[in-house]
């Protein structure tokens, strides 16, 4: 693992890291880091002040945009369990916030490996050896 004062300056986060190192990020981190994801998702601005509930409503709107193979695909139900993770932190609104920090963290999780599995998607639409995401079985001269 790099440490974090070893990183360029616009990398660098002013983090507080727990006992073993690991960087320690709460529920508003949290929201802003699936705000990011979104951003990805829709080439939008950040929200401003978004809660679970907005979130969710744009994975759900994300998730409606995908066609054909995607939408049988792993990106789907990566997005599908971002959206339901985040639905469940706004119905908890009020109440347990350690359970509600632990659906938007996993929130977080499921958006970055949606955004990674439709980068690699896209990366393997664009090789000659793959058809309809199927690697072909190819032989050496």
């Amino acid at each position: 693992m790099v440490p974090v004062t070893s990183l360029p300056a616009p990398l660098r986060w002013d983090v507080s890291v727990t006992e073993n190192g690991l960087p320690r990020f709460g529920y508003e981190r949290a929201l802003m880091y699936v705000d990011g994801e979104l951003c990805w998702w829709t080439r939008a601005n950040p929200l401003v002040d978004p809660g679970p509930g907005e979130l969710s409503e744009g994975f759900a709107a994300v998730r409606s945009t995908l066609t054909g193979s995607q939408r049988a695909g792993l990106v789907f139900e990566a997005l599908a369990s971002c959206e339901r993770s985040l639905h469940e932190a706004d119905l908890l609104r009020g109440g347990a916030p350690a359970i509600r920090l632990l659906k938007v963290r996993a929130a977080c999780v499921e958006a970055a490996m949606a955004r990674l599995l439709y980068s690699a998607s896209l990366a393997d639409s664009c090789r000659p050896d793959v058809i309809g995401g199927q690697v072909l079985a190819t032989t050496t001269p």
